[in-house]
């Protein structure tokens, strides 16, 4: 996989985990856990959380259920806080994983068993079947109990402490002898690591001056014999660990921001391995170690570029088409990185940045983020997504309405569906509670624009399927008519031999008899207009060919009239007869009467006409009402948002959906 097809992915999603690996970095980057943290440490943690979430989850679930467990296909379950909490109390494993973590400083595992890291413990490495290891089984026997009391050991005697560790000092200087290779102090990853690189990670500023001025290389073990090794460079540590002045220096003594860690497999490495001191700088938020590092001049290299970088050269130098001004204008405060005069980025360098602003978004460094692309650093989709995220949960509303102005800088090849299962959900968020007109438009500019401007699907018609027919003659021609019907007060003659067999409803209401026993010869007729009540039995005496009215008032008031008398084919009919008649100002009633009588076909169709033209209907209060709610309860009330959020059959809810399925047909279906 390509270094730019990760970049379109999360580290979660790269991992297989629902947790996010961006978020647990942060957190050990600002509980200072170390002065750099390794991606790969990120990601075991939020394995390792995720796993045990998920095993007391079970847990919890089979002490609800029996031993059964979970049923299979039953999705989510919901689990009590008080059975969480009596599980954990009840079994002792999960109660010693769960406790403060002081209990651990002794080496003790949740078990109570006592052990350490491999690479914390020198008798573990480089183990051999050969007679002469054999010969120390003993010696290793004893240093490994040993081991375990210095663990066990709690200091309540000063005397007892000393003891052992001059018995562990006595028998390492034994093992040291035995072994001489043996290293225990260092961790494998930095067996060959310069000086250089120790003053450096250790903030050593005078020494590192005094290896450089007697000759050291400024890069370090990154480069040995001419050749790149998998070291990390001192420049690197420097700016993972936020050491301006040391980054400062080795910036002064020529060392290179974009030498990176190769592993020389580019197979297997992975995208960390490539890190380059931008993106080390970013992915802890360091922004003066970032902008001391863009202050380096650019070094003239030839630009080296994957086979998918040199096929999409010509596409990332095309203009990127935009929306109308609404949409693309800069922000308030905001200037393009032409305006402020920033040069124009090598190819090399920009394809660092873009990887640095990769990491900044994932780790919730929006500030990083905004100034990367400030520089001209261009939008990946998930870069976007975060850093929309990020922006949502710090409630900054300025950046917010940046973000979406720039919508439309995204390439459509990036569109996948992270877009419509993270970024549909996160801006129907923000449209529901966001008190700003101009997000309000943007978004609306936004989903009309993946909405797109191709015709919708026209409503399938439906054929009458009318046994019989009359003459127009005999509509409402009291000659020889056999029912009435009192519509509105006013008498409405019709044959029972036609409306008999129309619909199930009028024949219950023909069949039916009156009080005395003897079939009802007049029939009253509630809610339902007289000139549309005759506008259906019109409808009905023609066999389904007459098209009875155009005007959309009237043709709403048709459709209730056929939904209540159960009159399918004309109810479609004025379904179709609405579609091709709608407009802005008639939408919104349009799509309420579909609503509220079933029609689900009608209903698509509005939806799909409010999705492409959302920013006009904004402008509309019927069509605000109709999403957003009155407008007293619309904005600022956290009850009203929640309870339109859950409902499934909201309109934005349903909006939703209705996007999700074009882009999918769109993007993601169109090119397996």
């Amino acid at each position: 996989m390509s270094a730019g097809e990760l970049l379109r992915k999360g580290k979660s999603a790269r991992c297989g985990l629902s947790f996010s690996v961006g978020r647990f970095f942060r957190w050990m980057v600002d509980t200072r856990i170390s002065v750099r943290i390794h991606e790969y440490a990120a990601i075991c943690m939020t394995a390792c959380m995720e796993a045990l979430v998920e095993e007391i989850g079970i847990r919890t679930l089979v002490a609800e259920r029996g031993q059964s467990g979970p049923e299979p296909g039953s999705g989510c379950a919901t689990v009590s806080a008080e059975a969480l909490e009596g599980v954990v109390n009840n079994d002792a494993e999960l109660w010693g994983v769960l406790q403060h973590y002081e209990h651990l400083i002794c080496g003790k595992n949740a078990n109570g068993v006592l052990s350490l890291p491999a690479h914390f413990s020198p008798y573990t490495e480089n183990q051999q079947t050969s007679v002469d290891s054999r010969e120390d089984a003993y010696a290793q026997l004893e240093l490994r109990t040993l081991e375990q009391s210095l663990l066990a050991t709690c200091v309540g005697s000063i005397s007892e402490l000393s003891d052992l560790v001059s018995r562990a000092m006595h028998h390492m200087q034994r093992l040291s002898s035995a072994r001489p290779g043996l290293s225990p102090a260092l961790h494998p990853d930095s067996r060959h690591w310069t000086a250089l690189n120790f003053a450096v990670l250790h903030g050593h500023i005078p020494v590192v001056q005094l290896l450089l001025d007697a000759g050291a290389n400024v890069e370090g073990a990154a480069v040995r014999n001419g050749q790149e090794s998998t070291a990390e460079t001192p420049l690197q540590l420097a700016s993972a660990a936020g050491n301006y002045e040391m980054v400062s220096l080795l910036l002064a003594r020529g060392a290179d921001p974009l030498s990176r860690t190769q592993d020389g497999n580019t197979l297997t490495s992975s995208l960390y391995d490539a890190m380059n001191c931008f993106s080390h700088a970013a992915a802890h938020g360091h922004r003066n170690v970032l902008r001391k590092l863009l202050t380096q001049p650019q070094q003239v290299k030839e630009d080296v570029l994957s086979l998918e970088e040199i096929l999409a050269e010509g596409v990332e130098d095309e203009v990127s088409p935009f929306l109308p001004l609404s949409l693309s204008a800069p922000s308030n405060g905001t200037t393009s990185p032409q305006e402020v005069g920033v040069p124009k980025l090598c190819k090399t360098r920009m394809k660092a940045l873009q990887e640095a602003s990769y990491y900044s978004a994932e780790h919730g460094y929006l500030d990083v983020t905004m100034e990367l692309r400030a520089m001209g650093v261009p939008w990946k989709l998930h870069v976007w997504l975060e850093s929309l995220r990020c922006a949502q949960q710090q409630s900054r509303t300025g950046v917010i309405l940046s973000l979406l102005r720039e919508f439309t800088t995204i390439r459509e090849e990036d569109y996948c569906n992270e877009l419509i299962t993270t970024g549909l959900p996160l801006m129907f968020s923000i449209l529901r509670t966001t008190k700003n007109d101009a997000i309000l438009q943007q978004l609306a500019a936004i989903f009309s624009y993946c909405f797109g401007t191709a015709p919708l699907p026209a409503i399938p018609e439906m054929k009458a399927s009318l046994s019989a027919q009359l003459d127009p003659h005999f509509l409402n021609n009291p000659e020889m008519s056999d029912v009435t019907f009192l519509v509105e007060g006013k008498p409405f003659y019709g044959h029972k031999v036609l409306l008999i067999t129309a619909s199930d409803k009028f024949k219950s209401l023909l069949t039916s008899s009156g009080p005395n026993g003897s079939p009802n010869k007049q029939i009253e007729i509630n809610d339902v207009k007289y000139s549309i009540f005759q506008m259906m039995i019109s409808y009905l005496y023609c066999g389904g060919t007459d098209s009875p009215t155009t005007n959309v008032p009237d043709l709403l008031e048709l459709l209730s009239a056929a939904h209540l008398f159960q009159l399918g084919a004309l109810q479609r009919h004025c379904e179709l007869t609405c579609s091709q008649h709608i407009n802005l100002d008639s939408a919104v009633g349009i799509y309420r009467t579909a609503k509220a009588h079933g029609s689900a076909q009608l209903c698509s169709f509005c939806e799909g006409f409010f999705l492409q033209h959302m920013p006009a209907l904004l402008e509309r209060e019927a069509f605000r009402t109709l999403l957003l709610g009155p407008p007293g309860t619309r904005q600022g009330n956290s009850s009203t948002s929640s309870l339109a959020h859950n409902r499934s059959d909201s309109p934005l809810e349903e909006l939703e959906a209705t996007l999700a399925q074009r882009l999918h047909s769109l993007y993601i279906s169109s090119r397996v």
